[in-house]
């Protein structure tokens, strides 16, 4: 039995090692995501404000460090550059940083902090609204991914930050799902609309019982039952009555949540846009038991 084990653990190495270089492959057209597969390196600049509003100006540093602070709250590997180096590099290159960078010049400065991502981005108004546009620039080759998000204004910057880091996150190491709304404030729609639905229910039941009561009261002979039957009527006709007044009333609030919910004032949207195809990786490893275990991430 002892011979017989080292031969089933070289046969599990290799099938390990097989399932390796096969799913490695991509599924569609694209390249590697990054050299290293157990690390996404990502550089964040700071944004530029186009807006015109003075007011908007300290969102071009707070903006930055909020995201940095989004992509680095849960240990994965991604790791971003620290302020420090990226501020040495940008001052021995003499460049300002800025989200206004061109692209080619934008790779160098990636190049030089060790960055296979760099992070730029702008703040600007549509209509009332604020807007951030970011660029998740690919530097080995200058590819693009571009993420937005739209929300009622400065007031929801933390919640904008968040769901932003959100998508970046997705697009660059596929944790988690990619989103295209957020709702600033939860409203109790779904247990009203059960609540109306309930009190409808009742409703009816009550009016069903009454209605037989009402039958009965109507064929009753004796007294007593004459009496009884009549109260029960008119008790459940109450009681129907109230029913269908909470029916309505939770079906008017449920409405009022449910606009509430879906108005401008109260939703972040996001979208992305990508200059090349995005394929998927797929990666095998063993663990020391010879157990074969699989990972994926969404790339570009």
């Amino acid at each position: 039995m002892q011979q017989v084990r080292p031969v089933i653990l070289a046969a599990q190495f290799t099938l390990c090692l097989t399932f390796q270089v096969f799913l490695t492959l991509p599924l569609l057209a694209g390249e590697n995501f990054a050299p290293d597969s157990s690390t996404t390196t990502l550089a964040v600049l700071d944004f530029k404000n186009n807006s015109g509003l003075f007011s908007l100006d300290g969102l071009e540093k707070s903006l930055p460090e909020m995201l940095k602070t989004e992509l680095t709250r849960v240990q994965s590997p991604l790791l971003v550059v620290e302020r420090q180096k990226l501020e040495m590099i940008l001052q021995e290159q003499a460049l300002g940083q800025t989200g206004a960078l061109d692209e080619k010049t934008a790779q160098t400065v990636g190049q030089l902090v060790g960055a296979q991502f760099l992070l730029t981005g702008e703040i600007s108004t549509t209509g009332a609204r604020l807007r951030i546009d970011c660029h998740i620039l690919k530097v080995a080759t200058g590819q693009v991914r571009s993420e937005k998000v739209i929300g009622p204004g400065p007031e929801a910057i933390e919640a904008m930050a968040n769901l932003l880091a959100s998508n970046i996150k997705f697009n660059l190491i596929g944790e988690g799902t990619h989103r295209s709304n957020l709702r600033l404030k939860k409203y109790p729609t779904t247990w009203l609309a059960a609540a109306t639905v309930l009190a409808s229910a009742a409703t009816g039941v009550a009016q069903g019982i009454s209605h037989n009561a009402y039958k009965d009261y109507q064929s009753a002979s004796r007294l007593a039952d004459i009496e009884k039957q009549y109260n029960r009527a008119e008790n459940f006709r109450k009681a129907r009555n109230g029913f269908a007044v909470a029916s309505g009333v939770f079906a008017m609030m449920s409405l009022n949540f449910w606009l509430k919910s879906r108005a401008g004032e109260n939703t972040i949207l996001a979208t992305t846009e990508s200059s090349t195809l995005p394929s998927i990786q797929l990666f095998a490893g063993c663990t020391p038991s010879g157990e074969i275990g699989l990972r994926w991430r969404w790339q570009f």
